[in-house]
Order: C-alpha cells, then structure tokens, then sequence
C-alpha cells in the first residue's frame, strides 16, 4: 500500500482502489497532513497542521488535540518512531514530544530543556537513535544518543542558513541538511565540519 499526505487529506492507494480520509467525509480536523509514519504493528500515525494528531484503526480516525487529550500542539510536522516503537512528534509551536501513556505527554521544550527553540521544521531518528532536527531559526539540532544537545547555527558553525526545511542520514553516517536560501548541507557529528554546496 502506498499511504499519501496532502493539503486535502490522506489517501491510500492499494494498487487497485484509493481511500481517502477528509474533514468531510471521516471527522478530521485538519485536511493538511504532514507526515506519516507506522508502528510495528503496521498501524499509521498522522501528523497535521492545526488538526492533531491521528490513527488510523479500522479504517477510523482516532484522533488526539490539545482540547480532546493534552496533545502539547495541535501542529506537528513529523513523527518518528524509535527502537522501542514509541512515537515522536516535532511540533511548529512546542518543541519535541511523545505519549508515555494514558495521553500522558514527554515534550523537550526550550523552559526544560536545552534545545532553543519550540518551532521545529523537520525530524528524523537516525539508525543509532540521534534526533536529527530542523528549525525556523535556529538551525540544526541534534539529541544524541546520550541524551546530550548540540546546535548548529550561523554563528558557531559554517551553517550557511538557519532555516531548516529538511534533514536526514546517509549510510556513510553524513548528515544532510537543505536549508531556506543557504542550499544543501551535508557534515558528519565526527567531523564536525560544514560542507555547504549552494550556488
């Protein structure tokens, strides 16, 4: 199955039939889906902006919001799951969080944490279960492995922007950053050097 966020709802294609679900037709809050990502047991989770957070079960949206379930922000751009199968979500306006349980909600924000900023732009959990993060303005962030922070702007690396649209991990373990107006950025945590390819 092949499983696509739009700004007008979700939709699955089988190869043979699309199913798609809308504030009109399935009681979403938010058509603008932003990210996907499933658990172990196959089962999707969907990010959106302004509509919370959803899963599909049964062909259903069960859906979490601030209102409905604490959810720390009704906007999140990503959601990643780690080694333990435990979901987490980059929000626009809180920072970094998940569910510990019974709508029970972990979030890493700037009053109780080192990272430094709330509104993150990209996510991904790489293959040794670092936080790769993207921000608004304030560059790249990372959670290692062990729990440390570690920010990379334009004033204590060669970052060429601190806009962060996207983020990911090759298999040669270099990051790869694309920034708003600084191009592609690409550097290892090892090295710690900034190799900045824009035109």
């Amino acid at each position: 199955e092949m499983w696509i966020g739009t700004v007008e709802g979700l939709c699955r294609y089988d190869w043979n039939v699309w199913t798609t679900w809308t504030i009109a037709n399935s009681g979403l809050l938010s058509n603008n889906i932003t990210s996907i990502a499933f658990n172990q047991a196959g089962t999707p989770c969907v990010t959106t902006i302004n509509g919370g957070i959803f899963y599909i079960v049964n062909e259903n949206p069960i859906i979490y919001t601030l209102s409905t379930s604490n959810l720390p922000d009704n906007s999140s751009i990503s959601v990643q799951y780690d080694a333990v199968n435990k979901p987490w979500f980059a929000s626009t306006a809180q920072g970094l969080f998940t569910e510990t349980g019974n709508q029970i909600w972990l979030s890493f924000n700037v009053t109780n944490s080192a990272i430094p900023t709330n509104s993150l732009t990209a996510f991904e959990i790489d293959n040794d279960q670092n936080f790769l993060i993207g921000s608004h303005q304030n560059g790249i962030i990372i959670r290692t492995n062990n729990s440390d922070w570690l920010n990379f702007d334009t004033q204590n690396s060669s970052l060429p922007d601190n806009y962060i649209h996207c983020i990911t991990k090759d298999s040669s373990d270099f990051i790869w950053a694309g920034t708003d107006n600084g191009g592609l950025v690409r550097f290892r945590l090892d090295f710690l050097d900034l190799e900045s390819m824009n035109p």
